[in-house]
């Protein structure tokens, strides 16, 4: 079997379609080089997507925050370097860094993943993955515990969108970064021309599937915002997060 690299690197180009009006690169962008990062890391593992499904068993991002210092910009080249740091009960913990060519952080992450039964969506031990993957212990770029974000108490709906196949990964379930587009997309052209994303924190609670329609609400504070994505059929929460910016939403 081919060694597993303790650290994972892979470089990127910002291109011109992954940019805003601003000419830099769209959180969900930076969210799916991530993503991208941490499947290639995987694949030549015991628990790669291909050889995870023939036991029946899939990967799913359960919690995820980045803390933004800059946006790359379009044409820039940036690294992705990820690593497997621990687990934590049924979690296992990943952390990211996207730096420039140069070595400046841009954007750091910090991550709690899940293997789950396909039938049953039951969390699977995690005795195998600790002996066989090559975990960086101590190595921590965000040195916290990913906890549950609290529920929005004065929800105010601010878009609704159907599931299309375009939505869809591998798994049949909306990509995780599609939520934070659909979250973002519910701000105004104004805040989203003018304000700063500092950080982004994901809690999934359960996946959105063809064809539902989805409703994002947001509650807004000084110090950061609320946003909630559920299902209309039976008002189910499929995701929850808390945003900050830098300088206070009107």
């Amino acid at each position: 079997m081919k060694r597993v690299e303790p650290v994972w690197k892979e470089k990127h180009v910002v291109h011109s379609y992954e940019v805003d009006v601003r000419g830099r690169a769209k959180p969900h962008v930076l969210f799916r080089y991530m993503l991208n990062s941490a499947w290639n890391h995987a694949l030549s593992s015991e628990f790669s997507y291909e050889k995870l499904s023939n036991r029946g068993h899939f990967w799913a991002l359960a919690r995820f925050l980045m803390i933004c210092n800059q946006f790359p910009q379009w044409n820039d080249q940036v690294v992705v370097e990820t690593w497997g740091k621990d687990t934590d009960r049924f979690y296992a913990l990943r952390d990211f860094i996207i730096h420039s060519t140069e070595g400046e952080k841009l954007v750091v992450a910090t991550s709690s993943w899940l293997i789950l039964n396909t039938e049953t969506y039951r969390p699977q031990k995690l005795d195998r993955l600790r002996e066989y993957f090559p975990f960086q212990f101590g190595r921590h770029e965000l040195d916290v515990k990913l906890d549950k974000i609290h529920a929005l108490v004065r929800e105010q709906e601010r878009s609704r969108y159907v599931v299309h196949f375009t939505d869809i990964d591998v798994n049949k379930h909306v990509n995780a970064s599609k939520y934070m587009q659909w979250m973002l997309d519910g701000y105004s052209v104004g805040i989203l021309e003018t304000k700063d994303l500092k950080s982004f924190e994901l809690n999934f609670i359960a996946e959105a599937k063809i064809d539902d329609e989805i409703i994002v609400s947001v509650e807004s504070a000084k110090k950061h915002d609320l946003c909630s994505v559920r299902r209309v059929t039976d008002s189910k929460e499929l995701c929850r997060a808390r945003l900050e910016w830098a300088g206070d939403v009107e």
